[in-house]
């Protein structure tokens, strides 16, 4: 609540100064962004290493990582002000209600920063996790997704892939192929069903070991 010796102060900015804040917040962000994507990079490279893979540096996960710090530091380097994405960002922070900047810090306002820091530090370990684990997927999984249809896939370590294909009839159907030690598990998801198979040996038939009908 506040009280009647509360006050607000305004600041008023020339066009210049309202640029130049602009400037500092996106670069601000680029050099967040790199932070991020050089972290990233770094534990993809030190997953493989550790699983011994040969050449990770060559490996398409890793490159990925190198490609988008690249562009980065591009932007970075050869920033000017007629830069789109640059123009873009400054229309979304003008765009955005100005707020006065008040003599006491509202502490009904804390839980909400709090909250939305923990989110997003949340979210940037997800991202980590998914980075390392898609840095792991085998070769053979890679190469057959290209040839495979787009409603069949693989799951690996909880993330699922699918086919860059068009997908194949029925094409309400859902397989996703699971490794588990030496069973291969076949998981088939549609509107009236979820059935999961169970195939010890590529010689011997799938073994229908759970149906769920909706």
């Amino acid at each position: 609540m506040r009280t009647k010796t509360d006050k607000l102060f305004f600041v008023v900015l020339s066009q210049e100064q309202i640029t130049m804040s602009h400037k500092n917040a996106y670069l601000k962000k680029l050099r967040a962004e790199l932070k991020d994507q050089e972290s990233w990079r770094a534990d993809a490279l030190r997953v493989l290493k550790k699983n011994g893979e040969e050449n990770p540096e060559d490996k398409p996960s890793i490159r990925r990582f190198d490609t988008a710090i690249a562009s980065l530091k591009s932007r970075m380097e050869n920033f000017t002000e007629d830069d789109d994405d640059f123009r873009a960002f400054q229309a979304g922070q003008q765009a955005r209600p100005a707020a006065p900047i008040v003599s006491n810090k509202p502490a009904y306002r804390e839980p909400d920063r709090w909250a939305d820091a923990k989110a997003e530090n949340a979210m940037k370990r997800e991202w980590r996790w998914l980075q390392r684990t898609d840095a792991t997927v085998p070769g053979y999984i890679r190469s057959n997704l290209q040839g495979m249809p787009n409603n069949k896939g693989y799951i690996w370590k909880r993330i699922w892939y699918f086919g860059l294909q068009p997908p194949e009839q029925p094409v309400e159907t859902l397989t996703l192929f699971e490794r588990n030690h030496q069973t291969l598990c076949i998981h088939e998801y549609n509107p009236h069903f979820y059935r999961l198979y169970e195939k010890a040996d590529r010689n011997k038939p799938k073994r229908l070991v759970r149906e769920i009908l909706y």
